[in-house]
This record gives C-alpha cells, structure tokens and sequence, in this order.
C-alpha cells in the first residue's frame, strides 16, 4: 500500500487521503500555456543563436558605447548622496509616492504656469513605470468614465503600438479595444489622412491612445499642423485622450516640444490621462519609475478622483517604491542638476542622430533601392526601417540580425556580444564607426558576404558575360556586379566558402527582388558546376 505524509507530520495511505476527498492533481493541472511574449521569444532566440557575430537590435533600452545600460554621471553621484544620508527614513510614502516628484513630473509635462495646475484640477500619482501608469489610468477609466460602472470601451489604440498596451486595457475589463491606422508602410510614414478617417468613425466619448513624442515603434510623430487638427476632432467628437509619455526629451531634445501636444490639449480645457515614465532620460530601468497625470475640467472632482485613484493602488501595488523617485525629484528641484541633466539627455539625442545620418548615407553609397529618407525623420528609441517579415526573417536567418517582427529596430542598441566580423579579421575585432552602431546597422542592406578566405581553386574568365548584369549595380566592399563577376577567378575561395556566396546570392535575388539579377546567379552556379 502506498503510504503519504499526514498533516500532522504522520503517514497515511493514498486510498485514505482520497476517501477524504483530496485530490493528488494540482489544481492548475488544466492550465494550458500562455502564448510567448514576442520581444521575450525574440530574446531568447538571439540568446541560443551560438553564431559569433549575432546582433541584437530590439532592444528596449539606452545603450551606451560599450552597449551597458549605464547611468550619467551626475544621477551616480545622487543615487550615492540619498544611499548615504542619514537624515532619510525608510519608512512607506502614500499610495500617491513622494509629493515632491508627482509635483516636479507634473510641471515637466504641463509647465509652472500651466492653468490646471494654478486652479487645482490636476492629479499626480507615482506608479511602477510607465505600465502601472497606463494600467491605473485603465482602472479609472473602466469603473469612473462617464460616471459608468458598465462603460468598457472602446478604447482605440494606433496600429502598430506596443504589444502590451491591448492586454493592459483588456486586463481591467475592458474588451472593445481597437486599432487606428497610424503607419504607412509604403510611404513609410504617419498615414495622418487614413487614422483621421479611422477616428472620425469612432463612436463618441471614445478613448484615444496617443502618443506625445517619439512614437512606438515607429519613431515618426504627428506633426503641430496634425496635432491640431486632430485635436479639433477629439473635440467636436468628445473624445478623451490618453497620452503616452514614456521617453520625454529623447525625440527632440527639447522638453517642451516632446510635451507639446498634452500641453495643447491643456491649453483647451480638455480632460486628459497621461502615463510618463522616467527609465531611459534617467537610466533607471530597475527603478521603474513612472507616473501618471490626470487633468479634470473642474476642481470640484479633483478629490473624489483621487480618493477613487487611491482605492485602485491598493489594490495593485499599495505603494510605490521611493529610490528612484527621490533621484528624479532631486534633480528636477534642483536648478543646476537640472540643466546638467538636460544637456546630458540631449548628448543622448545627438547620438541618436548621427547613427540616423550615417546610417541613410551609407545606404545611399551602397546604392540600396528607394529612398531612406524616414530614417532621419524619426525620433526616439525607436526607428521603423520599413523592411517587411520576409526581409526581417531572412536578417535573423541568415545573417543573425534580431529585429521586431515589424521591421523597427533600436539604433541605440549595439551589444558586445555581437561585434561582426570583419573582412580578413576575427570576431570581436569589428570596426566601430558611428559610435559603434552603425558597424551594426550596415549589415541589415548588404546583400553578399565576402569574409576573405582564399584558398587556390577557380580558373575561369567570365568578363564577357556581363549583359545578364542587374542595371541596379550595388556598390558592394567597393565592387559593382560587374567587377564582381569578373574578379571571381581572383578570389580564390574554397569550395564553403563559394557555396556560401552563392546561397548569399540566391539570397539577395529574394531580398531584393529584381528579375535581371536571376540569369546572373544561375550563370556562375553553372560556370562552378556547383
């Protein structure tokens, strides 16, 4: 008879535990698996590719030149400063987190003498990151919008957004999400005629998820002339917008600007939500520090929201953590910590900027079909290349380059685990340029791979045979086709390493369509007899 250990430390048998009616089967017996995270999918592919010049360019975060997320700094010293004070008691803040930080976060987005702060009908509330802002914002919207205990939805999100935002609203209830146009991907950019078709046919009191700045994961934002006008039909339809603020200052530099349109919104009296968050301007991923502001057309709701806005943090988190946030309350009261921190983001813009103007002149140079002018006209951590899943699966393939499904990419994501390799030399010895990222990016548009070996083998003249050459001739290692074709005899390669170029052909012919280009890969293929 099979024996079990009793509750009291005694032993029993499996017939007598189940005449007692407990069951030996876990109760989550029935669960089935959930579908992966894609980002956390893609993640883990690129973890168990073993090729020695993988890339990874999906990334989230702020990277720096050795590809560390790292802190500047003026925030080290801080963070050092409250770690050693005395005088600073650990002990719980309110559900609402540290009053300097939601008051100094609110003036960040709002200004000093925004008109909703000088009459009292704006709510600060600290959350854990930019998700716990969007996911309280969700609460009250569900149970309080419209004064509706039955209101659920909809709730229009742009296509493409972040993968979590759907699962946040549909979390707390709400079930009629839906999508706006927002990305055209074949003028590869804001498709502002079709997303205002979309909205004018939402229903109204509709809840509009925006994004202020440095949209994702698009990188490309409406324009002030757009913002305005959509801003009149959020009026006319009695929308309620909701803004998403998750990297202020990495679009343009400039503060103000990325805050641009929740100020404008402000300006007219609208009600508004939006969810900020302090991880990339400030380096402090773990921290997860965020925040969401609410503007009320009246002070007299002012306290019933925030007394209903108290009841949710309870329920979710009861109170945030204050580590992060005493570092950012810090600096935003202190003038000259202040304006050292701006500098210091705007560096990070800089950055960003020249890895974009790099990146399009090379293409330019490597003679890459159509235009690539989008990239210089995004902003942010994020930056949609346009290539589609065929493109971007033959990057992970082939060339152990990880990008979003969607073709967007991190320009500041190098990482050291991934230095390409060089022509001629070893993993690990890649050059750097741009600040090493674009030694990065480049290999995304380069069709052949010539990594140098070469071993005695071909003799054979093909300079003749040039009228199947593609007319688009890509500068490639400093070849055209023709050259190309004809220095063949020269290379000297092995019989791998030709047969790696060929499947690199084949390759290009996919990845860059072009029907010329076909007579040429067949032509060598027989010419090697391979």
């Amino acid at each position: 008879m099979r024996q079990t250990c009793n509750s009291d430390g005694g032993v029993g048998s499996t017939e007598n535990v189940q005449a007692r009616g407990i069951t030996l089967l876990s109760i989550f017996v029935d669960t089935p698996t959930a579908a992966p995270n894609p980002e956390t999918k893609l993640l883990a592919d690129f973890k168990k590719d073993t090729h020695l010049s993988k890339v990874y360019l999906a990334g989230r975060e702020y990277l720096n030149e050795e590809g560390q997320t790292s802190v500047s700094p003026l925030i080290g010293k801080i963070m050092h400063q409250i770690c050693t004070d005395p005088t600073l008691c650990p002990e719980y803040p309110s559900s609402f987190g540290l009053p300097e930080f939601t008051r100094r976060a609110t003036e960040l987005v709002l200004g000093r003498d925004c008109h909703a702060i000088v009459e009292n009908r704006v709510l600060g509330v600290q959350t854990v990151g930019c998700t716990g802002a969007v996911r309280l914002g969700a609460e009250l919207l569900k149970h309080w919008y419209n004064v509706s205990g039955v209101w659920c939805g909809p709730v229009y999100l742009s296509s493409p957004c972040d993968d979590s935002l759907a699962g946040i609203f549909e979390a707390t209830g709400i079930q009629d999400v839906r999508r706006y146009r927002y990305w055209d991907t074949e003028q590869r950019g804001v498709c502002v005629q079709k997303m205002m078709e979309d909205l004018e046919m939402a229903p109204e009191q509709s809840v509009i998820v925006l994004s202020a700045s440095a949209h994702c994961p698009t990188g490309s934002d409406l324009s002030q002339k757009h913002w305005r006008l959509l801003t009149q039909l959020m009026v006319r339809c009695r929308f309620f917008p909701f803004f998403l603020l998750p990297a202020q200052g990495l679009c343009h530099g400039d503060f103000e600007q990325d805050a641009w349109p929740v100020r404008l919104c402000a300006s007219l009296g609208m009600e508004l939500l939006c969810a900020q968050s302090f991880s990339h301007s400030f380096g402090l991923y773990g921290e997860r520090v965020g925040h969401l502001l609410c503007v009320l057309k009246q002070s007299s709701t002012l306290l019933a929201v925030q007394s209903q806005a108290e009841k949710q943090v309870r329920a979710l988190w009861s109170r945030p953590s204050v580590g992060g946030a005493r570092v950012v309350a810090t600096v935003l009261s202190n003038p000259a910590h202040h304006v050292e921190w701006q500098e210091g983001v705007k560096s990070m813009v800089e950055r960003g900027i020249l890895v974009r103007e790099r990146l399009r002149e090379k293409l330019r140079l490597l003679g890459c079909p159509g235009s690539w002018d989008h990239l210089i006209q995004q902003g942010g951590l994020y930056c949609c290349t346009g290539l589609n899943v065929q493109q971007v699966e033959f990057l992970e393939k082939r060339r152990h380059i990880y990008l979003h499904p969607n073709g967007c990419l991190n320009p500041a994501c190098p990482t050291p685990m991934s230095r390409p390799v060089r022509p001629g030399g070893t993993p690990g010895g890649a050059h750097r340029e741009g600040g090493g990222v674009l030694s990065h990016l480049l290999p995304l548009f380069l069709p052949l791979g010539l990594e140098g070996a070469r071993l005695p083998s071909i003799q054979a003249t093909i300079s003749t045979h040039t009228c199947f050459l593609p007319s688009r001739a890509s500068a490639i290692i400093g070849l055209t086709w023709t050259q190309l074709l004809a220095s063949l005899p020269s290379l000297y390669l092995s019989v791998p390493k030709l047969c790696s170029l060929l499947r690199d052909c084949l390759s290009y012919v996919l990845f860059y369509p072009c029907a010329d280009a076909v007579p040429v890969v067949f032509y060598v293929c027989s010419l090697l007899n391979v």
